[in-house]
């Protein structure tokens, strides 16, 4: 389901900082959005490596996720070298597998955080992991003592939203807020999905002489709107239109849709309707699991449909149901049509 806005991401400070010229000896770096991560991989690339420099100035090692692919002694020898003619030497190390339990052993790890402790003003290392433990509390401080620890999450609506219109705006396109809305939640807030959304409608745009984007000319030349058609769905059975609900799910296979992505669509879904028949409002709602508005309102207009039991008892079944498709006690289709049946049966016994 949608992260809770409570996490507040780290991007924007570590842009604000790294742009101004404040360089940490030692960033780890984790999260969600890969595209800001990359992101700051560049940034600090730009301002750290003099033009021409990274082949001598920058080391890249990806361990795969495997910590014994580490070379922990031989980073000793690259921390403590000089930058030929850059500003920093800068070793970026992905997926080391380093912060997280059982990753390292005790011998290992002593060694590796007085790898870490004692990084000189010359170097930079940058470490882009799939997951940060913060149990591991003797890690953290050392990383914490001399450097920043950066959750990069996905940028909230507002954000985003604000961000598509100037990168349209640049090139004369005009877009409407609810098409602004649409892309966002159809992208589920990924920077990268967005930004290979916009340069379709770019293209598109200037090839057609288009100056304006709408919902329609969304639904044409992008992405499926699958979590659209999973709200379209749940609007009819809502409304006890069980019928009309599996012909929406025909169309999700149709196009080949995964059924593994529909059910943890529907699985999310009955989730934050749960969400909804809790919250006071829908800007309570929006802020708890950080939807955009419009998606709130739905949910606050689907969830009074169905109780409590009911949508705890669904999302339990997708699960189930889940289980039983990976050990081939059901058919895929049939395991989906009987989720949309039960639904519909609990929606019209009320």
């Amino acid at each position: 389901m949608a992260r809770k806005s409570s996490a507040k991401s780290d991007y924007m400070p570590l842009t604000k900082a790294i742009s101004g010229g404040d360089i940490k000896p030692l960033y780890i770096l984790t999260g969600e959005d890969s595209w800001l991560l990359e992101d700051l991989v560049r940034r600090l690339k730009k301002i750290v490596l003099a033009p021409g420099a990274e082949m001598v100035d920058l080391m890249t090692i990806d361990c795969e996720g495997k910590s014994q692919k580490l070379p922990l002694e031989q980073l000793f020898f690259d921390r403590d070298t000089p930058p030929f003619i850059s500003s920093k030497r800068l070793i970026i190390i992905r997926r080391s597998g380093s912060f997280v339990v059982g990753g390292l052993d005790e011998k290992r790890r002593d060694r590796f955080i007085e790898l870490l402790s004692n990084i000189p003003d010359s170097t930079c290392m940058v470490f882009i992991e799939d997951k940060v433990d913060r149990r591991l509390s003797k890690l953290i401080k050392a990383v914490e003592k001399i450097g920043v620890y950066g959750q990069i999450l996905h940028e909230q609506p507002p954000v985003l939203g604000r961000w598509i219109r100037h990168s349209l705006e640049q090139y004369k396109i005009l877009i409407e807020p609810s098409a602004i809305e649409n892309l966002i939640d159809r992208c589920d807030s990924d920077m990268r999905q967005i930004q290979q959304e916009l340069k379709k409608i770019r293209h598109y745009c200037e090839g057609a002489g288009h100056t304006r984007v709408d919902l329609d000319l969304l639904d044409e030349i992008c992405i499926p709107d699958t979590r659209g058609t999973i709200f379209n769905i749940t609007d009819a059975i809502s409304v006890g239109n069980t019928d009309r609900a599996l012909e929406l799910l025909h169309v999700l296979l149709g196009r080949r849709e995964p059924v593994q992505v529909i059910l943890f669509m529907l699985a999310r879904h009955f989730k934050q309707l749960i969400y909804a028949l809790e919250a006071r409002s829908e800007q309570q709602l929006t802020s708890a699991i950080g939807v955009q508005p419009f998606v709130a309102r739905r949910l606050m207009r689907q969830c009074r449909r169905f109780s409590l039991h009911d949508l705890e008892k669904l999302y339990a079944t997708c699960f189930e149901t889940d289980l039983a498709i990976k050990t081939s006690l059901i058919q895929e289709r049939d395991a989906l049509e009987i989720i949309l049946v039960q639904a519909g049966q609990a929606a019209q016994s009320r």
